[in-house]
């Protein structure tokens, strides 16, 4: 497992690093979630700098995110298109790892964001 999300970067190659330093920047701004996206990001990068670089590291992997029935909104890693030469997430239990290792630290805080641009839809 990488030691930073810059480092996993480093590894696969395909993703600019200023790209981590800009809070405002969503390089998907033609696909549905981009409005979400857009919401999430700012306030993350105020909160936490280092959840702010995971999440835009998977949403320029291709992570999206969803609302639910319910209209809260999910972060969905199975849009995610991974490279199998990079030996990222070649097994559902590599993926497991990245997201303990990654977002789990993250789970309550990536809620509480998620709840309050919910409230701004």
């Amino acid at each position: 497992m990488f030691a930073s999300i810059e480092e996993l970067n480093v590894k696969i190659g395909a993703i600019p690093n200023n790209i981590f330093y800009d809070d405002t920047k969503d390089l998907y701004p033609n696909t549905p979630d981009h409005k979400y996206w857009v919401r999430v990001l700012p306030i993350v990068e105020k909160r936490d700098p280092q959840l702010a670089r995971t999440l835009r590291f998977l949403r320029l992997l291709g992570a999206t995110l969803m609302t639910t029935d319910s209209g809260r909104l999910k972060l969905n890693l199975n849009t995610i298109v991974w490279d199998p030469e990079s030996g990222l997430f070649r097994s559902p239990e590599s993926v497991e790892d990245f997201k303990q290792k990654w977002l789990e630290p993250y789970r309550e805080a990536v809620k509480e964001v998620f709840r309050e641009v919910e409230r701004r839809l």
